[in-house]
């Protein structure tokens, strides 16, 4: 592939190494947050690091040789920052209860009003984040209403209290949100008034777990012919392992990072907002794209997964800024505590600015999975378009990971240049692995292999053989 060109640079990122050892050292002597981007997710993600590489007895179990099984890592952040004393704020969307926590101490408790409908695209993401800002009034770009007090914490999601027509200044009737968390107007205002910029904000749900352990009954020994370097094999509902292999070691990623860039945009902009393809974009050419015409994020995300084109995040860098897109998508990678990924550049030839793990992966499409899985159907080529019409860059392309699979639920791969092989695969099988009629999304992922393919499909025989032990 060929470098397109977008990068920070090499001074920022000594400067920016050289804050981390040092805040991150701040932060195991002081125990306490510093409210800087920069400081908070280095030494949070830092600490995990280590827990997931057995490096501090912090909530891991081993249970066998094979794998290691990982609780919760929003638990284990929770229960830190309790320890530590800091002042965060947690929204549980399972109890609909939001509570702020000053020295490590719930300090105030508000019930959460509304959420999003169930079967919306765009459900409150659950993950790590922080309050990049204070707005006392903001008119929402989707809608003729205005939200009083807000706080937003990660794109166009905020919390913020009972939003009201601008034409009348009556409450809104609709009873659930487009995805924001909504309080009453009193307890917004409550919570506006106590909060600073750059506190740590919890979102969890009971429904995203991302603990992780070893079957017990289904745990199958790699076969010899899948040549990857790190494999993983595990069900997306569950958390049950399968199969692993150097799971937490990280590598080159490639066009795996796709996915990550595609929710990147997708959260934080929107899928109507309108984006002009600048020439300069032309390193990685679609023919479904005029260059210098406008197109919505909608539109560009066919060409970008489907093709696997760095040419929507490279659009989308030249739209926000290269260094702002960047940093955007590590924060959604920290958000996921997908610890060990990293785009630096939108160059996927250079293997050390583009890394992940499998674990992050994995992480990952959980995530894409229960809350954007439209993003998960348009790679597999079987997407409803009802809600934003027919992409102008059409929707026909034919689909060239694992053709014939119809149990092909989504994923990514890096294909090899100049080869018919893939270096690696990320993807999801909907198998009835229990013969109960009913099926699960097991993801299958292989990295860093001469055939990531035949790898998926090796260890799809394994699995389903292992249930006749």
């Amino acid at each position: 592939m060929k470098k397109l060109g977008f990068n920070k640079t090499k001074d920022n990122q000594q400067n920016n190494k050289k804050v981390t050892v040092w805040l991150a050292v701040s932060f195991i002597i002081a125990s306490a947050i510093i409210y800087t981007e920069t400081s908070f997710f280095d030494a949070i993600v830092d600490r995990l690091n280590r827990a997931i590489r057995g490096e501090t007895e912090e909530s891991i179990v081993s249970i066998d040789k094979k794998f290691v099984a990982i609780s919760n890592p929003y638990e284990r952040i929770e229960q830190k920052f309790v320890d530590d004393g800091t002042t965060f704020i947690k929204a549980d969307l399972s109890d609909r209860i939001i509570n702020r926590y000053v020295a490590g101490k719930s300090d105030l408790e508000i019930p959460i009003k509304a959420l999003p409908s169930e079967t919306t695209w765009w459900q409150t993401p659950p993950g790590l984040y922080q309050i990049r800002t204070k707005k006392p009034l903001h008119q929402s770009t989707f809608g003729p209403v205005e939200m009083p007090w807000n706080l937003p914490f990660q794109g166009n999601f905020f919390i913020h209290g009972w939003p009201r027509y601008i034409s009348s200044g009556n409450p809104a009737v609709s009873e659930v949100s487009g995805g924001c968390i909504r309080v009453s107007e009193d307890n917004a205002s409550k919570l506006y008034s106590q909060v600073a910029v750059g506190e740590p904000v919890l979102v969890t749900t009971d429904e995203f777990n991302l603990a992780m352990y070893p079957s017990q009954s289904r745990y199958f020994t790699i076969p010899q012919t899948v040549k990857a370097q790190s494999v993983l094999v595990a069900n997306l509902r569950t958390g049950e392992v399968y199969a692993a292999r150097e799971p937490d070691t990280q590598l080159f990623a490639g066009d795996l990072n796709l996915m990550l860039a595609a929710l990147t945009n997708v959260e934080y902009l929107g899928l109507e907002k309108s984006i002009n393809l600048p020439r300069a974009t032309t390193g990685e050419a679609s023919e479904r794209l005029d260059y210098g015409a406008n197109y919505s994020v909608w539109d560009i995300l066919f060409p970008t997964l489907e093709e696997r084109k760095w040419i929507g995040p490279q659009a989308f860098a030249h739209y926000q800024g290269s260094g702002r897109y960047l940093d955007r998508i590590e924060d959604k990678a920290h958000s996921l505590i997908m610890s060990q990924t990293e785009v630096q550049t939108l160059d996927t030839t250079d293997a050390t600015t583009q890394l992940t793990s499998a674990i992050d992966q994995y992480r990952l499409l959980k995530y894409l999975d229960q809350y954007r899985y439209f993003l998960l159907d348009i790679t597999k080529g079987n997407i409803n378009t009802y809600l934003y019409g027919e992409p102008a860059t059409d929707r026909n392309w034919p689909r060239d990971i694992l053709p014939g699979y119809e149990e092909f639920s989504g994923g990514m791969i890096d294909k090899v240049e100049g080869s018919t092989g893939s270096r690696n695969a990320a993807v999801i099988l909907d198998l009835d692995i229990n013969d109960s009629g009913n099926t699960s999304p097991i993801v299958f992922i292989s990295l860093d292999s001469s055939d990531a393919l035949q790898d998926v499909i090796d260890l799809r025989t394994s699995l389903l053989n292992s249930k006749a032990r």
